[in-house]
């Protein structure tokens, strides 16, 4: 009976070295991977006091595979079952030994690799059959070889892919001061010069801002009704059509609900000027050219995202120096200074962009 035992007991160690052979060739095998991978692996073992015998020769089995083997009796064991008692001493294994009552003992091995448990019942040894410890513990460095070599087959798991990377922001969502770089203003305005009663004119003005707070302006200020100057010789009714173009600058966030806008421009101006004599007089029209350049500031106050209402003034000084004479005699000069005041309504849009 005892050769018996021993028969299937080297049948048994034999069947278990072959696979790790396989892997790991003797005298070069601690320098392969798996061998290397395992002797950095710990097995946890739960053994009750009366299998002792069993688990000392157990653990020699074990540490023989250059396994480092976690001690812990099973009455001070603080985890319920076997998979917890592997994880929480990061283990690749972990064996449970206990009797079952009679010369039976019960084997329970985790394999944490596969996340599969195994139990079975075994004769314990005894004076009668010794061959039955070296049987067990053979058995379980068997089922543990084995899963030390499907560790190593195991393929890595794939890097997770990147994250896609967020769109870049779409061409058309720009600053709202590049937005809407096209203005166009309309509006009345009054025209005043010294000792002349004030005109009615009408403002319009196209201002373009390729640049965030620099751009350019082109002006019209039409006659409605015209400039009097009123004296006992009679009357002169002036009107005058001015051109100007200039540059632009805004001090302010153009989104503002409150922006301000400076403008400095060159200007010509025709002038018109048409005499109503008293009864012994006789009247007489003039026309000519002068040039104008002024400086501006408008407040600009916000009604909707493109439309706005401006209050602008400027000031400027004519050239050459324009005399209005009434019987023969110089009566006042126009123009030195000229002043307007507008007030009207601001459209704005966005134009180039793509």
């Amino acid at each position: 009976m005892r050769t018996a035992w021993r028969r299937v007991l080297a049948s048994r160690a034999l069947h278990s070295l072959l696979p790790l052979w396989l892997c790991c060739p003797p005298v070069l095998s601690w320098s392969r991977p798996v061998c290397a991978q395992a002797s950095a692996k710990t097995v946890v073992m739960v053994v009750a006091p009366s299998a002792l015998p069993l688990a000392q020769r157990l653990r020699q089995e074990i540490e023989s595979l250059g396994l480092a083997v976690k001690w812990l009796p099973s009455e001070r064991a603080q985890l319920p079952s076997l998979e917890q008692e592997a994880v929480s001493a990061g283990a690749v294994a972990s064996i449970r030994i206990a009797p079952m009552g009679g010369s039976d003992v019960d084997m329970t091995i985790f394999d944490r690799a596969t996340g599969k448990t195994v139990s079975w019942k075994l004769v314990a040894a005894s004076t009668a059959e010794p061959a039955a410890g070296e049987l067990i513990a053979t058995r379980s460095v068997e089922l543990l070889r084995a899963s030390l070599l499907q560790m190593a087959a195991r393929p890595e798991p794939a890097p997770a892919p990147p994250a896609p990377e967020a769109p870049a922001p779409a061409a058309a969502a720009k600053a709202p001061d590049s937005a809407e770089n096209l203005s166009l203003s309309l509006g009345p305005a009054l025209l005043y010069s010294t000792d002349l009663r004030s005109g009615l004119h009408v403002l319009s003005t196209v201002t373009w801002m390729p640049f965030a707070r620099a751009g350019v302006s082109a002006s019209l200020l039409t006659p409605v009704l015209p400039q009097r100057l009123v004296r006992p010789e009679g009357t002169v009714e002036l009107y005058g059509s001015f051109y100007r173009l200039g540059a632009v600058l805004e001090p302010t966030d153009r989104k503002a609900p409150v922006s301000l806008r400076l403008t400095v421009a060159a200007g010509l101006g025709r002038l018109q000027l048409r005499g109503q004599p008293s009864a012994e007089y006789q009247g007489a029209t003039e026309s000519r050219w002068v040039a104008c350049p002024s400086l501006g500031v408008a407040a600009r106050f916000a009604l909707a995202s493109n439309l706005r209402l401006f209050v602008d003034g400027s000031g400027s000084i004519a050239f050459p120096k324009t005399v209005i004479r009434l019987a023969g005699r110089e009566a006042t000069d126009w123009g030195r200074p000229m002043l307007s005041a507008a007030v009207g309504l601001e459209l704005s849009a966005a134009v180039g962009e793509p």
